[in-house]
């Protein structure tokens, strides 16, 4: 899963990146709930990303509101 994040972020143009990781984020939520696994994953994403931890998770908090969770 890094080497993907890795190739995404090299392919993803650095404005875009945190709109990217939003989606992702969102997609993970759609049972209602980040498990373990899913978060290391976008810990990893926000890393490979350059997405500070703090506006990582401002933008998870973000997507459950959204979906009312």
């Amino acid at each position: 899963p890094s080497v993907v994040t890795e190739a995404a972020a090299r392919a993803i143009p650095a404005k875009l990146r945190p709109s990217a990781f939003a989606i992702v984020a969102d997609l993970l939520l759609a049972d209602g709930k980040i498990d373990a696994r899913e978060r290391k994953f976008l810990q990893r994403l926000a890393v490979n990303f350059n997405i500070r931890a703090r506006v990582a998770s401002q933008v998870v908090e973000a997507m459950l509101v959204k979906n009312h969770l």
